[in-house]
C-alpha cells in the first residue's frame, strides 16, 4: 500500500486506515519520480486504486474541510485536555465552597491544593469534613482521586480559561478517550460545575 499523509489544519497526519478519500474538492499529490497533482475528481477510481496498493508510493492528501479550523489529531487533544483542566478548576472552586460552607474563617482553605496537602496530611478533622463533602457532591474518594491525578499531570501546562457548557465540556472529554474510571469522575464535575455556574 502507498503511505498516505492527510493534512489537516497545519498538520500532515499518516492516514492508517482506508477512508473514503474520494471527495472531488479534495487535492491530492502523488509523488513517485515525477509529481502529479491535480484535484481527485481528475483522477479516475481504477488509477487511485491502483497507486494506494503501490508501496512506492507516498501521496499527500489535503482534504477540503469547508474552511473550517480543524484541528490535527495530538492538537485536539491537547485542546480538550487544556478544556478539562479548565472545567476541573472551576469544579475544585465548587469543592472547595462547599467545604468551607460554614466553617470558621480560621478552619476554612482559601486553595483547593492546600485543602488537598492537609487532607495528605492526614488530619483527622479535614479528612473527615472532605469525605462529607465528597458524598455531598455525589461522589467517592476514589473519584476525587482521579481528578486530583489528571489535574496534577496536566497542571504543568496553561490553562486557556475557557467556559464551556456541559455539552460542549463532554464532547472534549470524549475527543480525550479517557478511562471509564476518570469519565465517570469527570462527568461528574462537569455537571456539577454547569449547575452552580453563575452566569
Amino acid at each position: 500500500m502507498a503511505k498516505i499523509f492527510e493534512k489537516i489544519g497545519e498538520c500532515w497526519n499518516a492516514n492508517q486506515y482506508n477512508v473514503n478519500l474520494n471527495q472531488s474538492q479534495n487535492r491530492v499529490t502523488i509523488y513517485k519520480r515525477s509529481l502529479q497533482e491535480r484535484p481527485r475528481s481528475e483522477i479516475s477510481d481504477t488509477f487511485w486504486d491502483n497507486e494506494v496498493r503501490n508501496s512506492n508510493k507516498l501521496i499527500l492528501l489535503e482534504r477540503d474541510t469547508g474552511h473550517t479550523n480543524k484541528l490535527c489529531f495530538n492538537e485536539d487533544v491537547r485542546d480538550a485536555t487544556d478544556d478539562l483542566c479548565d472545567i476541573l478548576s472551576e469544579w475544585c472552586d465548587r469543592f472547595l465552597y462547599y467545604y468551607n460552607t460554614g466553617l470558621y474563617e480560621s478552619d476554612q482553605f482559601t486553595s483547593y491544593k492546600n485543602l488537598m496537602d492537609s487532607y495528605d496530611a492526614d488530619r483527622e478533622g479535614v479528612r473527615k469534613r472532605f469525605e462529607m463533602t465528597t458524598k455531598l457532591l455525589g461522589m467517592t474518594v476514589s473519584e476525587i482521586a482521579q481528578v486530583g491525578f489528571y489535574k496534577i499531570s496536566r497542571n504543568i501546562r496553561a490553562h486557556k480559561g475557557k467556559r464551556l457548557s456541559q455539552n460542549a465540556a463532554i464532547r472534549r472529554l470524549n475527543v480525550t478517550q479517557p478511562t471509564p474510571e476518570f469519565r465517570e469522575a469527570i462527568e461528574k464535575c462537569i455537571k456539577l460545575v454547569s449547575l452552580t455556574r453563575r452566569t
